[in-house]
Order: C-alpha cells, then sequence, then structure tokens
C-alpha cells in the first residue's frame, strides 16, 4: 500500500494536470478543510479529457464522517444555454406572439415530464466572431436539440447575452443566451420524450415561478434571466 500523498504533493499534481490544458490552478482551500466539516481531497484518481481546455476529474475524498469515495468535477470550457425565443410567421402558432421552444424530457425522479432549454458545451471563446450568422455555438445547440430542420427554418437570428450563473458541480459559470428569431415554418413535432414544446412568452413566467414543469435547475435560473431582461407584455402593450 502506497504511502498517502501529503497536502502540497496533492495540490501540485491536480495543478500540474490543469497547467497542461491552460487551465487556471487550484488554491490549497479547493482540497476542502476537514476541520470545518468539508469533504477532503485525498488523490486524483482519473482524468478525461471532454474537449479543448476541457476535462473532467476524478477525485478521491473523504467526507466529514471519514467514509472514502470519489467525485467527478469538470474543469473548463463554457457551459452554454440557449433560450429559443420566436416569432412564428407561419403555421399553427403564427399570431401568437414570441414563443419559447422547450424539448420534453422525462425526469424518474420527479416521475412526471421536464420542460428544459437546450444547452451544450462549446469550446472556450467560440461563442462570438463568426463569419456566418447562422452558423453560431447557439445555433448548433439549438440543432443538436431539436433537429436541422429548426435551424433551417430561421430566416434572421441573433445571439443575445443576458447573464451568467453558477451551476452545481460545475468549475466555472454557465452562460445564458437568448436566441431571437424569425421562423416562417413550423419545427417538426414528436410526441412524448424529446418532444418540441413550445409555449407563448407570457406563459413562461408562471411556469417557471410555479417550480411546475421547469424542474431542471439551470433551465429556471436561464429562464428567470431571460424573463428579467426581456419582460412579457400583455395584449394591450403590444
Amino acid at each position: 500500500m502506497s504511502e498517502p500523498l501529503s497536502r502540497q504533493d496533492r495540490l501540485e499534481k491536480i495543478n500540474g494536470i490543469l497547467a497542461e490544458y491552460r487551465l487556471p490552478p487550484w488554491k490549497d482551500a479547493r482540497l476542502g478543510d476537514p476541520a470545518e466539516g468539508q469533504c477532503e481531497v485525498l488523490d486524483l484518481a482519473d482524468l478525461q479529457e471532454l474537449g479543448d481546455r476541457r476535462i473532467a476529474l476524478t477525485l478521491r475524498v473523504r467526507d466529514p464522517l471519514g467514509e472514502e469515495r470519489r467525485v467527478t468535477v469538470n474543469v473548463g470550457g463554457a457551459l452554454v444555454y440557449v433560450v429559443p425565443l420566436l416569432n412564428l410567421l407561419d403555421g399553427e402558432d403564427a399570431g401568437n406572439g414570441p414563443m419559447c421552444c422547450f424539448v420534453k424530457r422525462w425526469r424518474i425522479e420527479h416521475g412526471e415530464f421536464s420542460y428544459e432549454l437546450p444547452h451544450a458545451l462549446v469550446p472556450e471563446g467560440s461563442l462570438g466572431g463568426t463569419l456566418d450568422p447562422m452558423d453560431s455555438p447557439s445555433h448548433r445547440v439549438l440543432a443538436a436539440a431539436f433537429g436541422p430542420e429548426s435551424v433551417d427554418a430561421l430566416t434572421a437570428a441573433k445571439i443575445v447575452p443576458v447573464g451568467t450563473f453558477r451551476v452545481k458541480g460545475e468549475a466555472r459559470p454557465a452562460e445564458a443566451y437568448i436566441l431571437a428569431a424569425t421562423v416562417l415554418k413550423p419545427f417538426m413535432r414528436r410526441k412524448g420524450d424529446g418532444a418540441v414544446v413550445k409555449l407563448a412568452w407570457p406563459k413562461v413566467a408562471p411556469l417557471v415561478e410555479s417550480g411546475k414543469h421547469v424542474t431542471e435547475p439551470v433551465s429556471a435560473a436561464a429562464l428567470h434571466l431571460a424573463l428579467r431582461m426581456y419582460p412579457p407584455q400583455k395584449k394591450n402593450e403590444r
């Protein structure tokens, strides 16, 4: 049985990996303080490369009760959540004003469906500066969630940042964006898990506030930001 690493050796081992991927080093506090009731990092058990400057560290930790276990922490990259705010000019939803599109997912832990925003990891620094305004990372996120026909249906689009927020288990903040777009034809509709759910923007606010259906925490956080930036208007205010 090998000798346990000193605290300094543990920190140097982790920071050596972070340096290889050009990621910021950890401070000693990240290893946890058992005296403060925190889990303590004992060693780096495994490393998985997720993408450009994006890795998953599997750490061996000891909880305040003395039990050892393994946890995985994602480091680097940018977590992008897109709020597709759409003006529909054709199809059955036309004339209802701005719509928000969700992916319908069955959540076993809740025993019910939830409405979730499409999201994806993208390489750091690749959010802007695209030469093709219809081929931004946000558009690729939209296509992955709803299919290529969703992007093909867009006649105009604008990516609007609405803010950042912390995500549980993520080392870096998530970035929320609105995809404000004009759509000439409706998306393909599917039934059940993975279906596209479109709601009029004024109906999104009470859904988020009630805590029903929008149960995925980051979708709710992104929508809170978007609703503050673009508060729904009543019909007589349009």
